[in-house]
């Protein structure tokens, strides 16, 4: 799974992020990816439509970021998850 994270100026907490096989879980919430719409039933932090290319899903999640983040917050780099477990995310309130 490939997780591209938008950053977005809020003072919400950073999501807890896990992943079981297609099931991307954000703070406690199980998000099945291959039955995911974005259309129908949307997640509040997920953006658009999660894609499966090549066999590895692809799916974009909002970041909140404080007021004086760091560039490398602001402009994270996406996060490539090989195996089930929780995802570590930076720390954005900064």
């Amino acid at each position: 799974m490939i997780i591209t994270l938008s950053p977005i100026r809020a003072d919400w907490p950073v999501p807890v992020l896990a992943v079981s096989g297609a099931v991307l879980e954000i703070d406690g919430q199980p998000v099945d990816l291959a039955g995911y719409d974005a259309g129908a039933d949307p997640h509040p932090l997920i953006v658009g439509q999660p894609a499966l290319i090549e066999g590895v899903w692809h799916v974009t999640v909002l970041l909140p970021h404080g007021p004086d983040a760091p560039e490398a917050l602001r402009f994270p780099d996406p996060v490539g998850v090989s195996g089930d477990g929780r995802i570590r995310l930076p720390d954005s309130h900064v």
